[in-house]
């Protein structure tokens, strides 16, 4: 099972037909999960847990492409549903004061996204634009209270 903690600090009032395709997309084996939650992003993107699973699927598989597509899809979606910044690439990112990050909802999706290309970007490689997203996951969370120590801080 792909599902965490973190899958449901992220419900973001997820309808329930779309939530019985994600239990169906994590019940289902080996390719087809992948196939089942990039489906479930296709007909419901606006349903931010189906980012993280997507991430945590291709993660494990070490398809860091696509955990990293997955990632920026899912801060790109939260970032609108909360208004924080869609793109966080070629610096100068702004962040509103006053955004909580601990409370579920968009914003907390838009953090673990970010925690989350942090971690499939630092993997694939590309380690001076993961030390940037890291240097935004600090300003955000700063002691990493809300989204827990990178893997690579650890």
């Amino acid at each position: 099972m792909i599902a965490t903690v973190s899958e449901q600090s992220v419900d973001n009032g997820v309808p329930t037909p779309v939530w019985a395709m994600i239990e169906a997309a994590k019940q289902a084996p080996g390719e087809e999960k992948g196939r089942l939650l990039w489906a479930t992003q296709s007909c419901a993107p606006s349903a931010l847990p189906t980012y993280f699973l997507l991430y945590k699927f291709h993660m494990s598989r070490g398809e860091y492409g696509s955990a990293m597509r997955a990632a920026r899809l899912g801060l790109q979606e939260a970032g609108r549903q909360a208004g924080l910044p869609t793109c966080i690439d070629g610096g100068g990112v702004y962040i509103p004061e006053g955004v909580s990050f601990a409370e579920n909802g968009a914003a907390r999706s838009w953090l673990f996204a970010l925690r989350a290309l942090v971690a499939a970007t630092q993997r694939a490689g590309a380690q001076e634009q993961a030390r940037a997203y890291l240097a935004l996951l600090q300003r955000c969370d700063p002691d990493y209270s809300v989204s827990g120590v990178p893997p690579e801080l650890q």
